[in-house]
């Protein structure tokens, strides 16, 4: 569990990497957005058919790891993963607009999402899909999600609901009386538990990026501030010591853009 937490378990994102790609995509592996042909535990047995970039332990690999792990909540909860996040995140915390799918009265919100190509945003259109993500479905939100969801991508949400979620970690797992997480859980998260070396200043969490030492670290958060993102150039960020959430959606990947960062550096300097 460990590995697959820290993403060292030696499995890989073939949508991120070259490395080992070819087997994923030969073995029908669906990395991201589901087209609901296959359900979890398929996707996850084709998982287990390819073999792993390393031993696991023995380095980080950004991979498939939080697919895995839906797919053991399956198994021992014996809800489908969707239905679990449904029930036991989504509805308590009120985030209305979040989902593995969305409800037809709701998909003409859905935002457009971009490429770029020479320069120029384009579409992430049916060709953009074929050359990024291969073995992915661009609309898998009209889909049944009881059936497929990924814990490692397709969750569709909104700035304010997924600013919900983030003030629950700030209030060690609870929002508006509602129990979400464990206090020591929510802890765990934010504690750097593989190293990255020892003159990095972050060290990797349950499957986030964790300040771990303020000395060298040319940014304004805090020792166990922890941040995350997205494909298409989302980003978050959790910082205990100053009771501090941020998030930043967007919608494009690739994306050289400076916005996140920027972002970051301007709410800290409004700090009093």
């Amino acid at each position: 569990m460990k590995h697959l937490f820290t993403h060292t378990s030696g499995i890989i994102y073939p949508i991120f990497t070259d490395k080992g790609r070819s087997g994923y995509m030969k073995a029908k592996i669906t990395d991201a957005f589901p087209d609901g042909s296959i359900d979890l535990a398929e996707n996850i047995r084709r998982l287990a058919s390819v073999p792993l970039a390393h031993q696991p332990g023995h380095g980080y690999t950004y991979g498939m790891n939080m697919d895995v792990l839906g797919r053991v909540v399956e198994v021992i909860d014996g809800r489908p993963f969707a239905r679990y996040m449904r029930e036991e995140i989504f509805q308590p915390l009120g985030m209305i607009d979040t989902g593995f799918s969305i409800p037809e009265d709701k998909q003409d919100r859905i935002v457009s999402v971009y490429t770029t190509r020479n320069g120029k945003m384009k579409p992430f259109d049916e060709q953009v899909m074929a050359e990024q993500a291969s073995n992915n479905f661009k609309e898998w939100w009209k889909l049944d999600a009881d059936k497929i969801a990924l814990g490692g991508a397709g969750i569709i949400s909104t700035t304010y609901d997924y600013a919900l979620f983030l003030q629950m970690l700030v209030n060690k797992g609870q929002l508006n009386g509602k129990r979400i997480l464990g206090r020591k859980t929510v802890e765990l998260i934010s504690r750097g538990v593989y190293s990255q070396g020892s003159e990095s200043t972050t060290a990797i969490g349950l499957s986030v990026s964790v300040v771990v030492n303020e000395k060298g670290h040319y940014q304004p958060d805090s020792v166990a501030t922890f941040v995350g993102g997205g494909y298409f150039y989302t980003s978050f960020w959790v910082d205990p010591k100053e009771q501090m959430i941020g998030v930043l959606m967007s919608q494009i990947n690739p994306s050289n853009s400076q916005v996140g960062g920027n972002f970051k550096i301007m709410a800290y300097a409004a700090l009093e």
